[in-house]
């Protein structure tokens, strides 16, 4: 008797590439007062088949919450500036 189930295939894989670099500065007005800033940048990247248009063409890209789903593509550019004083 011939089985009624599908041969398993391997699911593609997911990619993924996150780049990010960082500067910080810092300057001293006085021995005691400082001025600093620093700068994050982060480019994350993915390739998952989930989100394909082939694997999935009725969902809504813009439209779609998708809960839970930590993997989106994304571009980061952070800036903080502090005062520094010592004591």
């Amino acid at each position: 008797m011939a089985p009624s189930l599908p041969t398993p295939e391997a699911l593609p894989p997911t990619l993924s590439q996150l780049h990010r670099a960082e500067t910080d500065l810092t300057y001293w007005v006085t021995d005691r007062l400082g001025v600093g800033g620093s700068y994050w940048f982060e480019d994350f990247d993915v390739e998952d088949f989930t989100l394909d248009v082939e694997s999935t063409p009725n969902l809504l890209r813009g439209n779609t919450a998708l809960l839970g789903y930590l993997y989106r593509p994304y571009t980061a550019n952070t800036f903080w500036a502090r005062l520094i004083y010592r004591w």
